[in-house]
């Protein structure tokens, strides 16, 4: 619902300014996080149960202070992304972050690549090309901007990864309340330069950019009560559930058809994804037995929990 508001806000909204958007986005969940924060301590921290956590100046210059920077170009190029390629492109090729993920951890040590992995990420990396040449609505300047923005959000990930496994841990919202100040800035500050000047007169519905700006917010709020309150395999297939779902009623919507090459393309993205899932909760197993033992002992430990029940 999120993407397909941003969508709709890019072209049938009269909003064509995706840089603006997202510091909207920035200003808004930091202003609702910030009430939060005064909220009864019981109720605060089903929420942000790390808010008070102190943050230590060089833990934030060496960790939030490049994450929010990246995080800013990731969020931005993606939304730019949005406006010029259909949500069903983009969604086809936003698989493509688990590989740039997995690059990046190598290139920065905190991984050692197996040929499970490689193998893993491969396969993404063939469905995406697929889905992104063969599909109907190839789209060089979407395709530039989603690349860059999933660069982004790999590197952002790995640098928290970094920091979390070190100095210190916090929960979704709270991270997010905590860039969410410097990565607006940064995001007025690139609005001023390049979306000079903001012509309002087209914008159709007002009230549907700040239901947008809310639906930013209770997103943040919804895979952190996700990722709280179920497993991380739940929150896995809940997002690939939900991509689904964007592409169907996208392509409903915007009158976007889904062709045979872009299913065949996604289908082989989302088993790389779900592969990746297993690889990483067994990393032992599959660093002892390889990518085919390894999933044959999984395939097994399946089987017989079934025929147990």
């Amino acid at each position: 619902m999120f993407i397909l508001l941003n969508k709709w806000c890019f072209t049938t909204g009269g909003f064509p300014f995706p840089v603006t958007l997202t510091a909207m986005h920035m200003g808004t969940c930091f202003a609702v996080f910030g009430a939060m924060s005064w909220l009864p301590k019981g109720v605060r921290t089903r929420i942000m149960p790390d808010v008070d956590t102190p943050i230590p100046w060089g833990v934030y210059c060496k960790g939030f202070l490049p994450a929010a920077l990246l995080m800013t170009m990731s969020l931005g190029l993606a939304n730019v992304a949005l406006l010029h390629a259909s949500v069903i492109f983009i969604q086809l090729i936003k698989p493509l972050t688990v590989v740039i993920t997995s690059l990046a951890a190598f290139s920065w040590g905190l991984e050692v690549p197996t040929v499970t992995h490689l193998v893993v990420v491969s396969v993404v990396a063939f469905g995406v090309i697929v889905a992104a040449f063969g599909g109907a609505e190839f789209s060089l300047i979407g395709l530039l901007c989603q690349l860059s923005a999933s660069t982004c959000e790999g590197m952002r990930l790995i640098v928290l990864q970094g920091v979390m496994q070190t100095d210190l841990r916090l929960d979704p919202v709270t991270t997010v309340y905590r860039f969410a100040p410097l990565a607006g800035l940064i995001l007025c500050f690139v609005s001023f330069l390049f979306e000079k000047p903001l012509d309002l007169a087209s914008v159709h519905c007002p009230w549907m950019i700040l239901l947008n700006c809310l639906s930013a917010v209770l997103l943040n709020i919804l895979i952190a009560l996700v990722i709280s309150r179920t497993s991380a395999v739940v929150s896995v297939l809940a997002g690939i559930t939900k991509d689904i779902g964007t592409i169907a009623v996208s392509s409903s919507l915007f009158a976007r058809p889904v062709t045979k090459t872009d299913l065949i393309g996604y289908c082989f993205s989302l088993s790389g994804i779900c592969m990746y899932k297993v690889y990483k909760d067994r990393l032992p197993l599959f660093i002892k037995e390889g990518f085919f033992g390894g999933f044959r002992e999984v395939i097994r430990g399946f089987s017989a929990r079934a025929e147990a029940k």
